[in-house]
């Protein structure tokens, strides 16, 4: 997938190059302009931050909270 996301010419941000930084799918709900990203056991702060560094679009919100978790 990887190749074939580069070859497309999309740029790639790679979640393990920091493994202290953790999101579960599940734990992510966007409402088209904010991202909330529950705190659990599968998702943390640092994996909220990587988030927000890497698709930091202005005018969106990313918010990590221990009181949202599996959304879906």
């Amino acid at each position: 997938m990887r190749k074939a996301l580069e070859q497309a010419g999309l740029e790639i941000f790679d979640m393990t190059e920091e493994p202290d930084s953790h999101v579960d799918g599940g734990d992510v709900l966007f409402t088209g302009s904010e991202i909330f990203i529950g705190d659990s056991k599968r998702s943390n702060k640092a994996g909220a931050n990587f988030l927000r560094k890497s698709f930091g679009i202005p005018g969106t919100t990313i918010c990590a909270s221990q009181q949202i978790s599996n959304v879906f």
